[in-house]
């Protein structure tokens, strides 16, 4: 009796576990209890009270002698059709209930918020890696219940269930962003408002209400909502950057409802995502901080445009002061590596680096790693200005990352 005591004093202090705190719930069954005590229900159950221990509340009833006990399947599939499931899932919430007759127990449910983990999402489904043609490995858990469906050109998958469709799918951003990056872009008015021209761009026949941002599992996404006139459907988008791609996650319903909302935020909750890269554990060998996802663009440019590379075991790419070195100060970058196959060996100017917009900077060590890898030498015409093998970075302040797309494809379609 004494440690059920102490338990139930140290419970009131307001620990804070998902949104709702301990005192929250205690305060949520007060005033359940006020509203179903001596109440009848349908199945002939009357309400006996509502009480919480910790992070589970208890929902008490009286039965009659004919009363069919209910099983937890049965109840936990009405909690689900209900959308009251997403309640106890973000919350960490356990629902338990005793039925009495006579003043004794006869049955007890426990329904715990993890059974709707286990219970409505499956499997994993790998959609990312080279194989499909992306270069980060992306998986979601699939919907039990839905139909799933392959994405075909425009998604990567998609799911259908009673009039609702959820689809993902991600296009290239052409430039590489780091996690701290991504926070930073979300943090700007400026970049979001950009995204969400983007959005309204790729929306055709869709009917946009509102935008917020939002942070699911700790990433940050802009999610708004509206109507999509061609296939007469409410519809929710979550919109995020993953490295060099915009993620979109598409929920599609009938009826606009909180409980679709809900389902819809739930499964892309259990969406995951890692480098191809590092989960194919290739070694660059010694590459500076600063430059290695510049490195590892590179090779997945590469891998995706089918072009095959050996990785030499003798790799550096490094950051050096050649602006104080009499034979290469007039130089942003050079390739010591440039005619030898068993290695790449590459020097940056560190000043010219930090004065260079990201533009530059994918311009000059793309450059570099052309040389290197490839043999390639420079472009002399000054009709080639904006290419990237033509060396004048310094003027290329001006140029946008869209020349330089334009530029790398025309260079990889050469190498093909």
């Amino acid at each position: 009796m004494k440690r059920i005591l102490l338990l139930l004093l140290f419970t009131t202090q307001e620990i804070v576990f998902g949104q709702l705190s301990i005192n929250q719930i205690q305060q949520s069954s007060i005033e359940l209890n006020e509203n179903i005590n001596g109440v009848s229900f349908e199945n002939g159950t009357i309400g006996r009270s509502v009480s919480s221990i910790g992070r589970t509340m208890i929902f008490s009833y009286d039965v009659p002698i004919d009363w069919i006990p209910i099983k937890k399947q049965t109840l936990i599939k009405q909690i689900i059709d209900s959308g009251k499931y997403i309640y106890l899932v973000e919350n960490n919430l356990n629902w338990s209930y005793y039925y009495y007759r006579n003043n004794l127990i006869v049955d007890t449910i426990d329904i715990f918020w993890k059974d709707f983990d286990q219970i409505y999402l499956g499997d994993y489904l790998n959609l990312g890696g080279l194989e499909n043609g992306i270069t980060i490995d992306l998986k979601i858990k699939q919907p039990l219940g839905w139909e799933t469906h392959d994405g075909g050109e425009i998604n990567l998958v998609y799911f259908t269930s009673k009039g609702k469709i959820i689809s993902l799918g991600v296009e290239e951003t052409g430039e590489f962003y780091n996690r701290n990056e991504v926070d930073d872009f979300f943090d700007s008015e400026v970049e979001i408002s950009n995204l969400i021209d983007f959005i309204k761009e790729n929306s055709r026949g869709i009917y946009i209400n509102s935008f917020k941002k939002e942070i699911i599992n700790g990433y940050p996404f802009i999610s708004c909502n509206g109507y999509h006139d061609n296939i007469n459907k409410h519809y929710y988008v979550w919109v995020t950057i993953i490295e060099d791609y915009i993620l979109l996650y598409y929920g599609f319903t009938t009826e606009k409802s909180e409980n679709d909302l809900n389902e819809f935020k739930y499964i892309l909750k259990s969406l995951k995502y890692g480098s191809s890269t590092k989960s194919n554990k290739i070694n660059y060998g010694d590459v500076d901080d600063e430059l290695i996802i510049f490195v590892e663009k590179f090779y997945r440019d590469l891998n995706n445009n089918s072009i095959s590379t050996t990785i030499p075991e003798e790799f550096s790419v490094k950051f050096s002061n050649l602006d104080k070195d009499e034979l290469t100060c007039d130089s942003h970058g050079v390739s010591y590596g440039m005619f030898d196959d068993s290695k790449v060996d590459i020097l940056i100017n560190k000043k010219s680096w930090d004065s260079f917009s990201t533009v530059q900077k994918y311009y000059i060590l793309y450059h570099e790693m052309f040389h290197d890898v490839f043999n390639l030498e420079h472009s002399k015409n000054i009709e080639d200005f904006g290419e990237i093998m033509y060396p004048g970075f310094s003027k290329y302040d001006t140029l946008y990352m869209e020349d330089f797309l334009n530029s790398l494809n025309k260079l990889l379609n050469k190498l093909k």
